[in-house]
């Protein structure tokens, strides 16, 4: 129990953090949510006024804006891309149609601390996430209830290219095929934290590996001595679970991570805390590479591609910051031809092509 609550508290201090800004009048993080279009031609920003807003990923010019009556903590696009569910924190789930701009159905469910809201790889199916309740299946045409799983409190979850969701909370990650629970690993046994208690995690079917993001349990020596519970990033094999990195991470008091993404080749792993920062790791071996201060707009990001993400600040548009400076490509080893000039020939220099940068790039290294 005593784990429990302090599972929960830790949630409700990083709603805390959102809400209360630098004055009373607004929160701190007024984006919350933001992802590509499956086909990379929209961007979609979910807004802590309701608000969820279609750009062209290009122009960044406004293409539509649906209404909600809450916040949007979440929002998901389907794997055709012709529909986007939005999530808030108090239960509503809502399905638009991005063609027509259609609102397709919506729902309130009894339920608060809602993190996550996933499609299924086939779209008929919705995963919604809740810290309070546990994950629920909802049909995605009608938003009827399909199963509502035993995972405790969870606070992220995520579907494989099959049709397996895994679930991340008090009781370790789950694996699930509908409502049988597969495996689990991590997480709780008898109430008791016997490893990294999950809280984030994100998958790369490039590597087919997991990343987790979680806080180990304190421990207590034979001396009686008293370790502090430690925050770690790990990555896992799928399907083996085999653990392949782990590391300790050091992050300012009260410092939440918000999310977990890889990037779309698992070369590097993006995470964004609540003390504004977007850290990248190297995806095989957890390398620090870079770290980028990005204040409002840590809330809200995506891989634009392997080495750019899109994050969306306060009352901006969507912006791309390049965060992984690419090597320079190695030369062929070829032989050196021999050159002739010829004598009325007339060598002309090329002018430097100049290049449109839509934002900054940051290449500090950790």
């Amino acid at each position: 129990m005593r784990n429990r609550s302090a599972f929960v508290i830790s949630f409700l201090v990083m709603l805390l953090y959102l809400t209360v800004g630098t004055s009373a009048q607004s929160p701190q993080y007024e984006n919350l949510a933001l992802q590509l279009s499956p086909n990379g031609e929209t961007i979609a920003v979910g807004t802590y006024y309701g608000e969820l807003i279609l750009y062209d990923a290009v122009s960044r010019n406004t293409l539509h804006t649906f209404q909600h009556e809450a916040d949007i903590y979440d929002l998901e696009w389907s794997p055709d891309g012709v529909r986007i569910a939005a999530v808030s924190y108090f239960g509503n789930v809502k399905v638009w149609d991005t063609v027509s701009y259609e609102l397709l159905f919506s729902i309130d469910l009894p339920l608060n601390i809602v993190f996550r809201v996933n499609w299924s790889p086939d779209g008929t199916q919705l995963a919604r996430t809740s810290a309070e309740s546990g994950t629920t299946l909802l049909d995605s045409t009608t938003g009827s209830e399909l199963f509502h799983l035993q995972t405790g409190d969870t606070a992220d979850s995520l579907w494989f290219p099959s049709t397996y969701l895994m679930t991340a909370g008090l009781v370790g990650l789950r694996v699930w095929n509908g409502e049988i629970e597969l495996s689990r690993i991590l997480g709780t046994v008898n109430g008791v934290i016997n490893s990294n208690l999950p809280s984030r995690i994100a998958f790369s079917s490039t590597l087919n590996s997991i990343a987790v993001y979680g806080n180990t349990a304190p421990t207590i020596d034979s001396a009686g001595n008293i370790t502090d519970s430690r925050m770690v990033l790990q990555t896992y094999a799928f399907p083996a679970f085999e653990l392949l990195n782990s590391i300790n991470l050091s992050l300012p008091e009260q410092t939440s991570v918000i999310k977990l993404e890889w990037s779309e080749n698992g070369a590097y792993i993006a995470m964004s805390t609540t003390d504004g920062y977007l850290r990248i790791w190297d995806g095989l071996f957890l390398t620090p590479v870079n770290e980028i201060f990005v204040a409002s707009a840590g809330w809200a990001f995506d891989w634009l591609n392997d080495t750019e993400i899109i994050f969306a600040p306060n009352h901006m548009i969507p912006n791309t910051i390049q965060v992984v400076i690419p090597p320079p490509p190695t030369p062929s080893p070829t032989a050196t031809p021999t050159l002739t000039p010829s004598p009325t020939a007339t060598l002309t220099p090329i002018p430097t092509p100049t290049s449109s940068v839509i934002c900054c790039t940051l290449s500090n290294q950790v």
